[in-house]
């Protein structure tokens, strides 16, 4: 049996004008702190093709109206200085995306008209990236803002700070049509607009060039994105990987413009016929273009994976991001498994210890691979595995492992595929990093994290006193002493909420306080 006590060692409350202030010791969590851990980085560019490339790649069947599909999301965009016509171009590729894209929380653009270069059609990428965040399938691994809001579902930035930054060069040869009849002389708006919208929700990254030195970061060196962990070369090794690719080096600039560059995404994968998507990486550094678009040769106009292409022709009208595309950016967060694993308590007596598994998924589930997996010294020697079933009833997966009679500890992680050659894992860097289960005396004392209430104004309304408790068995009993003057007052007991939050009323008749009290 375990209990804990929030101690409020002093209390100073004043009727009517009165203020209560509370010295409280106790353990404050930094909740939030993830929200600091942010990047902005330059925008991608869109280059315009002097070739004409007359052609057209249709919106995405599923999309069409006639279909009676349903959009998935809501992008809010916030125009500044843009024509009438090309507003409506840009609502119509906004449409496509929301039917692709899903989010219970708004992404806000804003978009602006401008002189850019002449070669230019336009740039954009996402206003703020995100790490370590609640639910984040990586661990020091930056998401755009729109990703991240996406995945914990609640809003970072709001209506005030955009999700997406674009700018269109207001100088070019527009087409401002919806029909995919570009003329050959102009350039399609609705296909420049998807394009750039793409590199808002997530297809760009960090890397970047010096010279003769290639490496990849912003306000550290080594910060990854996303996207940049999926970047292999022709041997399969990640870029990011420091024991092939030393960072910042000569070596890592020679794989950035080997012309050899690909993206592993297993959906882009299983979208290509297997075939892992080819990258726009171009012996001459190309700053902006670069890595964050697809190879033109391999996916020319007319493909149906032109979109993302680093340049846009004359007459070329791609209205679908393409199978590639669509299955980078669900790899980068669009489309997820979040494993619910309700973690068993450490146990003082040898006994079954059951584990139970909700699985949220974009993707179909494959309930073939869903294991725990379990050792005895971390995984060092001693490894095993259970296939978890599944409960119709519950919608649970469970499974029982019976420690042996000398067992002190299992080291343990669950893991599960989608019908798109993924694994998600609980914790998300197994089996670097595990969880535990002690089998023994108890230990250890249960974590108190409170914030202190500064003051309390009485207007006659309660003062409520909360906490978040956790303790390696289980809580029995969450209680308040306090005292008035240093004299002790009736302790009083908090109420589980939900998950470990207690809480309940101050146990305090501010009628019987006096001045100074």
């Amino acid at each position: 049996m375990s209990f804990c006590k929030l101690k409020h060692e002093v209390v100073k409350l004043i009727y009517i004008y009165i203020v209560a202030i509370l010295f409280v010791f106790s353990s404050v969590n930094g909740q939030n702190d993830w929200r600091k851990t942010k990047l902005k980085i330059p925008s991608t560019i869109c280059y315009a093709s002097d070739k004409v490339e007359k052609s057209f790649v249709p919106p995405p069947p599923e999309i069409l109206l006639k279909a009676g599909a349903e959009k998935k999301s809501d992008i809010i965009v916030s125009y500044n200085l843009f024509p009438a016509n090309a507003k409506e171009a840009f609502e119509y590729a906004v449409n496509i995306w929301e039917y692709l894209v899903e989010s219970d929380v708004p992404i806000y653009v804003e978009a602006r008209w401008r002189s850019m270069n002449t070669n230019t059609l336009g740039s954009a990428g996402p206003a703020d990236y995100y790490a370590n965040f609640d639910n984040a399938p990586r661990k020091n691994c930056y998401y755009p803002v729109c990703v991240v809001e996406k995945i914990t579902k609640s809003e970072i930035s709001g209506s005030s700070s955009p999700d997406i930054s674009a700018t269109f060069n207001k100088d070019i040869k527009w087409y401002f049509g919806t029909d995919g009849q570009t003329p050959a002389l102009l350039y399609d708006f609705v296909t420049v607009v998807l394009h750039e919208l793409g590199h808002g929700l997530g297809f760009t990254g960090f890397f970047y060039v010096t010279g003769n030195v290639g490496a990849y970061g912003n306000e550290n060196a080594g910060d990854v994105s996303a996207f940049d962990i999926m970047v292999v070369n022709d041997k399969n090794h990640m870029l990011t990987d420091t024991s092939v690719f030393s960072m910042p080096s000569t070596f890592l600039f020679n794989a950035l413009t080997s012309n050899l560059l690909y993206n592993s995404s297993p959906v882009a994968t299983t979208n290509n016929s297997g075939n892992t998507p080819r990258l726009y990486a171009p012996s001459e550094w190309d700053d902006g273009s670069s890595i964050y678009h697809l190879n033109d040769a391999t996916y020319p106009h007319s493909n149906e994976n032109s979109l993302m292409t680093h340049a846009i022709g004359k007459g070329e009208a791609v209205h679908d991001p393409g199978p590639i595309t669509k299955g980078i950016l669900a790899d980068i967060g669009w489309k997820l498994m979040k494993l619910n694993l309700d973690k068993p308590k450490d146990i003082e007596k040898r006994q079954p210890i059951l584990f139970n598994l909700s699985i949220e998924s974009d993707f179909e589930i494959d309930t073939n691979t869903v294991f725990v997996y379990f050792s005895t010294d971390a995984f060092k020697n001693d490894k095993d595995s259970l296939q978890m079933t599944y409960n119709n009833e519950l919608e649970l997966f469970s499974a029982v492992i019976i420690p042996g009679f000398a067992t002190q500890k299992i080291d343990y992680y669950v893991s599960a595929s989608d019908k798109m050659n993924r694994t998600f894992s609980v914790p998300g860097e197994a089996p670097s990093e595990i969880y535990s289960v002690n089998i023994g005396p108890d230990n250890t004392a249960p974590e108190i994290i409170h914030i202190p209430m500064p003051y309390f104004v009485s207007y006659g309304e309660n003062m409520i006193v909360t906490a978040e408790v956790i303790d390696n068995l289980g809580i029995d009993t969450v209680f308040v002493d306090f005292s008035v003057n240093d004299i002790p007052q009736q302790s009083f007991g908090l109420i589980l909420d939900s998950a470990n939050i207690y809480s309940g009323i101050f146990n305090v008749d501010a009628k019987l306080l006096n001045d100074g009290d």
